[in-house]
């Protein structure tokens, strides 16, 4: 049967508007899943983010061998989980720009690991370089420095730091020292920038790592003004109103104020030590026991100079943390002033029948940084004599070696 003219042009036009509904459905549909596919592809990135750097510091290290290249890491728990015991691996890529060469360095921990927590990692490069006196003649060097959470594969790398290596040379202490006046920041991934909801805060697109974007992190104390001042607690006020934990105490009555310890270090056979951190307010304890019997001998505290009125606020905050003993009397202070390669620095000491109690007195330039140092410590003799030998042994402790020996 022969099909009318009109018959085909009808054919045709039907023809034409079936194509233009199935092209706009395909385009419709890619449309709708590609935001969807972008924020399912942006979940699954945060969701490997575990840890942030918050701070570091790069240097040549020296040792019989020759210069090595090192980093130091302030590494923050930022998963919003707990981490404690899960297996960390830590790694610290150098790279000569000029050559390319790479020297790797790594590390394992596994360890106390809290939402919040703040831990340090030291990085440093196996291969030794010999450098010319010429500091411009020195290798260029990246440093990039990554870890993995838990059993993941390449799939779960998280970089957490690309900087240039400075063309500096420090000892350990020096770099310890060097990164607690570090203005803390955080280096942003480049896919934080996305909002999919326009409700949600949009944060400003930054730069890829490898341009070492970075953004200054306000401190955690002042970090919000939805965050109410109220609900920030000082050390002073904390330690005083609480059963705390002291010397003579086990460690056990620590980890059930604390929690699990940051840090521990039992290296020696004559010294355990063990650092214990809290977040409100944000403070660390540093205990020592000697030898192996689970009571802390020696305790150490940082006191931000803000919070201290004068020495009756010092000696209230030892009285609290002098465990057992609480209720013997301190004798009157001796004065001491030691000129070391911190600058001036004034050693107080208060002596009571089962214990004593040393104060250092504010160290650092700026009245943020400024802090006590109170020591409260059970063996006999000098205290200053064990630090000085405690605090060059144990990496817990290496912050604290420039005030207890000459450089």
């Amino acid at each position: 049967m022969a099909i009318s003219p009109i018959g085909k042009k009808v054919t045709k036009q039907h023809c034409v508007l079936f194509l233009l509904i199935a092209v706009g459905f395909v385009f419709g549909s890619f449309a709708r899943s590609a935001p969807q596919a972008s924020q399912e592809l942006h979940r699954s990135t945060k969701a490997r983010e575990h840890l942030s750097a918050v701070a570091e510091v790069t240097w040549w290290s020296l040792d019989p061998t020759g210069y090595h290249p090192a980093v130091l890491v302030k590494i923050e728990n930022t998963s919003g989980k707990d981490l404690s015991g899960q297996l960390i691996r830590l790694q610290g890529r150098f790279m000569d720009v000029q050559s390319g060469m790479v020297t790797v360095a790594r590390k394992e921990i596994r360890q106390a690991f809290v939402p919040g927590q703040e831990i340090y990692i030291a990085l440093r490069a196996p291969q030794p370089y010999q450098l010319p006196i010429d500091v411009n003649a020195w290798p260029q060097m990246e440093c990039k420095v990554m870890c993995r959470v838990g059993n993941v594969g390449d799939e779960g790398t998280q970089t957490l730091i690309i900087s240039k290596l400075e063309s500096v040379t420090m000892t350990d202490d020096d770099a310890y020292q060097k990164l607690s006046k570090v203005l803390e920041f955080r280096q942003v991934p480049e896919d934080e920038g996305y909002a999919p909801d326009k409700q949600e805060h949009k944060t400003a697109p930054v730069k890829p790592l490898k341009a070492s974007a970075a953004s200054l992190r306000t401190p955690t104390r002042v970090k919000a003004a939805s965050h109410p001042a109220s609900n920030h607690k000082s050390i002073v006020s904390y330690v005083c109103s609480h059963a705390m934990p002291g010397i003579g105490d086990d460690f056990y009555f620590f980890e059930k104020t604390y929690g699990l310890p940051a840090a521990t270090d039992s290296s020696q056979s004559s010294w355990c030590w063990a650092s214990y951190t809290k977040t409100n307010p944000r403070m660390t304890v540093f205990t020592g026991s000697k030898g192996v019997t689970g009571k802390v001998d020696v305790l150490m505290l940082e006191l931000p100079a803000l919070e201290v009125k004068d020495e009756s606020t010092l000696i209230a905050v030892g009285k609290s943390l002098s465990g057992k003993f609480k209720a013997q009397k301190l004798s009157n202070p001796t004065r001491s002033v030691r000129y070391l390669s911190v600058g001036r620095t004034q050693l107080v000491t208060f002596a009571a029948p089962s214990y004593q109690l040393t104060y250092l007195t504010p160290r650092g330039t700026s009245t943020d940084n400024k802090t006590y140092i109170l020591i409260l410590s059970k063996p006999a003799g000098p205290i200053e004599t064990i630090l000085a030998e405690q605090t060059k042994l144990s990496p817990i402790l290496h912050q604290f070696s420039s005030f207890f020996s000459p450089r």
